[in-house]
């Protein structure tokens, strides 16, 4: 997966919790 997605998903989770 690319590096732009894995910071997507990590804000995310983030945003989730």
């Amino acid at each position: 997966m690319s590096f732009h997605e894995l910071r997507s998903r990590s804000r995310n989770a983030q945003n989730n919790n």
